[in-house]
């Protein structure tokens, strides 16, 4: 089944993408094109789903999150911020009369995929506990 880990990231991540789609659905709204509704609302949401993420899906008791964290999250937020915009851009263009709600939609499986990815990235590489530096394993 899910580990309780999953299960945070999943919760994690469903606030998240609450703020993400809400924000998207307003620029959309405003006139701003799905490429830019896009970054701006991964931008709005991203610093939710670190300090979330941080503190309560990859934070161990008695283990410190490296402070490269921050880091290794806005470089995998980049790179998936870019190929998910890319990704929602070319969908809006193959129905360029859809509403813009329909446009939010498509960008479901897109995002379905990059969490899946997200998760184990973020396990092994972002929010990895940092060693203690006098033990050897």
């Amino acid at each position: 089944m899910f580990t309780v880990q999953q299960l945070k990231y999943v919760g994690s991540s469903l606030a998240s993408v609450a703020a993400d789609y809400a924000i998207n659905f307003v620029c959309l709204k405003l006139g701003a094109p799905m490429f830019w509704a896009t970054m701006i609302s991964k931008a709005g949401s991203s610093l939710l789903n670190y300090t979330l993420n941080r503190t309560q899906v990859f934070a161990a008791e008695g283990k410190t999150i490296s402070k490269t964290s921050i880091i290794r999250y806005y470089i995998l937020w980049g790179v998936q911020t870019l190929i998910g915009s890319a990704l929602a851009s070319f969908a809006a263009s193959l129905a360029p009369n859809a509403a813009d709600w329909q446009h939010v939609l498509m960008r479901l499986p897109i995002d379905g995929a990059i969490f899946c990815v997200n998760y184990i990235v973020q396990k092994v590489w972002v929010f990895k506990p940092q060693e203690d530096k006098g033990k050897k394993e």
